[in-house]
């Protein structure tokens, strides 16, 4: 928090690793760190937009940046990163942090 603003930073990881029986062909490790600001919103608030509209704004870019590039890369057929849920991560997530403190 910064006077009257709130400031969020939030990464969204993508590995990828393509295989022929055994054998790895390659791998992709992307991160994709997204900036966000707020100068209206409460906390709470703040902190829910940045994670359930930060995530699926990440996802999306993410998907669309791997498939160009490999796409470009001469890779045929090009990775097609599958769409997440993110309201069903987040709720995973929540429930993994509940057991964690019990």
């Amino acid at each position: 928090q910064e006077d009257a603003s709130w400031y969020g930073l939030i990464d969204y990881v993508v590995k990828v690793k393509a295989t022929v029986k055994k054998k790895v062909l390659f791998k992709i490790d992307l991160v994709m760190e997204g900036a966000f600001r707020s100068d209206s919103l409460g906390e709470d608030e703040f902190k829910e937009m940045v994670e359930v509209n930060g995530l699926i704004t990440l996802s999306q870019i993410s998907r669309a940046y791997i498939l160009s590039v490999t796409a470009q890369s001469g890779i045929n057929p090009p990775i097609r990163v599958p769409m997440v849920n993110v309201n069903k991560m987040i709720e995973t997530k929540a429930k993994a942090e509940g057991s964690n403190k019990k």
